[in-house]
C-alpha cells in the first residue's frame, strides 16, 4: 500500500464528510468496493501490476485496504477531526 494511503483516506473523508452518515469505515469500504479506481488509489504501481490477472492477489490487497480503513476509521463521522 502507498505510504500516503492513510493521509489520502483522511482527505477523502474530509472532502466527503457531508455525505457520510454514521460509521466512516463502512462508508469508505463501500466506496472502495463500488469502483476499481477507488481501490487502486491506495496501492503502489507495483501492487497494481502484481494484481493484474491474479485473483488471489486482488483479494489479498482488497482485504489489506479494508483492514486499513477499519483500523483507522471505525468510528462515527461526528467524531472525525482533520
Amino acid at each position: 500500500m502507498k505510504h500516503s494511503a492513510l493521509q489520502l483516506a483522511r482527505q477523502i473523508v474530509n472532502d466527503n464528510k457531508q455525505y457520510i452518515d454514521g460509521n466512516i469505515a463502512e462508508y469508505m469500504i463501500l466506496e472502495v468496493d463500488s469502483n476499481d479506481n477507488n481501490f487502486y488509489q491506495y496501492l503502489t504501481d507495483e501492487e497494481i501490476e502484481e494484481m493484474n490477472g491474479n485473483p488471489e492477489k486482488w483479494n489479498e490487497l482488497g482485504e489489506e485496504v479494508h483492514a486499513m480503513l477499519r483500523e483507522n476509521f471505525d468510528f462515527d463521522i461526528t467524531e472525525f477531526e482533520y
